[in-house]
């Protein structure tokens, strides 16, 4: 019988195609990267307003402003913001913001009528207006009237915690902002 010689394995060959699959290609790398870099972003964001009780505050109080405006123009009636205490507001409803104090009546919606600063923003103090006044008043238009001397105030909220501070400021077309500093 004739012996069959055995075949040869190239040793070369088979080394490069076993280290060939054993490392990570560098799109793969690419991708892991860019999806550490899009969860990073995320978390950042989430976690980017917890320590400033200021700027929270103050943007409560700008989108409670934002829903009495459209609250106003819906119903076609003026409401005018009355800072209660120094943590909350309430909303007092008339036909127009010039109004006799008598005409004057609360609204009585439970959701949002009355706004009170959220208990986990408890640092923030809120300055520049007088408690149980009337600061600002919507017309059925969204345009802001002031009931204060003819000038718009400016509620400037501050941390008591770091002496951050942040302010609230509106315009006569209606729109409110914060300026955090």
């Amino acid at each position: 019988m004739e012996r069959v010689p055995a075949r040869t394995i190239h040793t070369k060959s088979l080394h490069t195609s076993f280290r060939s699959t054993r490392g990570f290609t560098i799109i793969e790398l690419l991708i892991v990267v860019a999806i550490i870099g899009i969860l990073a972003g995320i978390v950042f964001n989430s976690m980017r307003g917890l320590g400033d009780p200021a700027g929270n505050t103050a943007e409560s109080i700008e989108a409670y402003l934002r829903q009495t405006r459209t609250q106003a123009m819906a119903t076609t009636s003026a409401y005018r913001v009355v800072l209660e205490d120094a943590r909350s507001f309430s909303l007092e409803r008339a036909n127009a913001c010039n109004a006799a104090e008598a005409d004057w009546d609360t609204d009585n919606n439970p959701n949002w009528a009355v706004f009170t600063i959220p208990q986990r923003f408890r640092e923030a103090e809120i300055s520049n207006l007088t408690v149980g006044d009337a600061f600002v008043c919507y017309n059925s238009r969204g345009m802001a009237e002031s009931l204060q001397g003819g000038v718009l105030p400016e509620i400037t909220v501050t941390s008591t915690r770091d002496d951050r501070s942040a302010r609230v400021q509106m315009a006569v077309g209606g729109g409110v902002r914060v300026l955090r500093n």
